[in-house]
């Protein structure tokens, strides 16, 4: 029997108020977290890079969000 997955949860708005507080409130909880974003190389996607996964995707574009969610 393979063993069980562990969840990621993805953030969209990660570099936002809103997204961040989130990334923070379940890292806080010890999950495991990615961070979604338009740009990876912004200041506040390196910052939130030090803490959890960070990813770009964009909401037109399936195929990023794909990659995001895997």
């Amino acid at each position: 029997m393979a063993a069980p997955q562990s969840k990621i949860f993805v953030v969209c708005g990660a570099t936002g108020k809103q997204g961040g507080a989130v990334c923070r409130a379940l890292m806080k909880q010890g999950a495991e977290v990615r961070g979604m974003c338009h740009s990876s190389t912004s200041e506040a996607a390196r910052a939130l890079s030090s803490m959890c996964d960070v990813c770009e995707a964009d909401y037109n574009s399936p195929e990023t969000l794909r990659k995001a969610c895997v």
